[in-house]
């Protein structure tokens, strides 16, 4: 168990709070209010672009800001969760906030938007491995063109 300097794992503990309280400050300015929920209309989509983008940010400064600690951790699966538990968590409350699925019972409701919250982390995984690996395999091609 790494020993931390009293004062820095404050600050580690109230970024990810500032992050939780920004996320919830975007859902609730971005609330969508439906005069009838049963009809469907597109005000009554689910903000996924929103939440895809608080995902991506929140995993970037997550990655920057724990990084230091993350690496005293040394066990992988436990660095994984680290970095994947603020953004699904951040990802989860703006998709809970929204008008999406009120219908639905809150357990299933619940579920639904925790698992759709978690398969946006996975893309937003998947973009950023895509990304740095075609810009990897576009530097390798240029390098050598002459």
């Amino acid at each position: 168990r790494p020993n931390f300097p009293q004062n820095e794992h404050r600050d580690v503990l109230a970024l990810a709070f500032d992050i939780l309280n920004v996320a919830q400050f975007i859902s609730r300015r971005w609330r969508l209010n439906v005069m009838n929920p049963d009809e469907p209309s597109a005000e009554n989509q689910p903000p996924v672009g929103l939440a895809s983008l608080a995902c991506l940010v929140c995993l970037a400064i997550i990655y920057l800001a724990a990084r230091p600690f993350v690496m005293l951790i040394e066990v992988w699966w436990a660095e994984c969760l680290v970095y994947s538990l603020v953004p699904i968590t951040v990802t989860f409350i703006i998709l809970h906030r929204s008008c999406w699925h009120r219908e639905r019972a809150a357990v299933a409701r619940t579920l639904s938007l925790f698992f759709f919250s978690c398969f946006i982390f996975v893309v937003v995984v998947f973009v950023i491995v895509a990304t740095v690996v075609m810009a990897s395999i576009y530097t390798g091609i240029t390098r050598f063109h002459y």
